[in-house]
């Protein structure tokens, strides 16, 4: 099954085409780290130029400074073929996505397409729309994913 991302209607109910972004200040309110979230994503592989400067895990860097750095680390293991896999859930695929876009702010109609680009192997195999994409974002979940509510003009 090939995504509609032009169409924005999932069974005859509308799909809203709003933002979605990584809430990083819920994972704070849960007393969990999102560096330490983000850290253990990371391919350690040995082959990208992060991987490469560490023997084994750094410390999880901390404060501001610490989370641009950790962003940069990713959008260097990002380029690795194996940081998206079309095994993974639906979830941790947006959510490495969003980590990609750093945490950019990205519309469901993007998100949607990020997901057909990786999985456009497995797409046909897998049960996937913008509606079922939208309520995976719109629920609750461990990943922290919520809609972000754009300035009012």
């Amino acid at each position: 099954m090939v995504l509609d991302t032009e169409n924005v209607e999932d069974h005859d109910q509308p799909v809203e085409d709003h933002l979605y972004y990584i809430d990083e200040s819920a994972y704070e309110k849960a007393g969990q780290s999102f560096q330490h979230s983000v850290w253990r994503r990371l391919c350690w592989s040995g082959d990208c130029r992060t991987c490469k400067q560490f023997k084994a895990k750094p410390s999880i860097p901390v404060g501001a400074s610490g989370t641009k750095s950790l962003y940069a680390a990713v959008r260097r293991c990002a380029r690795q073929d194996d940081f998206i896999l079309p095994n993974m859930s639906i979830l941790e695929a947006i959510f490495r996505i969003l980590l990609r876009n750093g945490n950019d702010p990205m519309r469901l109609t993007e998100i949607a397409r990020s997901v057909e680009k990786e999985w456009v192997q497995v797409l046909a195999m897998k049960s996937v729309s913008l509606g079922m994409i939208q309520r995976l974002l719109e629920n609750s979940n461990e990943y922290k994913l919520s809609r972000f509510e754009e300035p009012a003009e």
